[in-house]
């Protein structure tokens, strides 16, 4: 699985913790990680469930989540029970993630 691939499979295990059934599937792009990692931080003001996902310091980067999301972290994401904070995120960031993938 390359780079790309690997940011992509983050984000839709992220949503499906989130109990979202839309998968991501625009372009992977640095502007789409600097907002995945705004999500990943809006995710931590409201909930203590995502304690276990890294923590972003600074603005995060494709090599970020790369380095940072291993298989058993993008596992225990899929299956992990659904929480509100995430799902709230998940909705108030689509379309800006949407918008980032067209590079916008």
């Amino acid at each position: 699985m390359d780079d790309k691939e690997l940011v992509r499979s983050v984000i839709n295990a992220f949503y499906k913790s989130a109990g979202i059934t839309k998968t991501f599937s625009g372009d992977i792009n640095e502007e789409v990680a600097i907002t995945f990692g705004k999500m990943l931080s809006q995710s931590y003001e409201c909930s203590e469930s995502i304690s276990w996902v890294p923590r972003p310091t600074g603005v995060v980067s494709i090599s970020w989540i790369v380095r940072n999301f291993k298989r058993s972290i993008i596992e225990r994401l899929r299956n992990s029970q659904y929480f509100v904070c995430a799902r709230w995120v998940v909705y108030n960031w689509t379309r800006k993630m949407d918008m980032a993938s067209l590079g916008v």
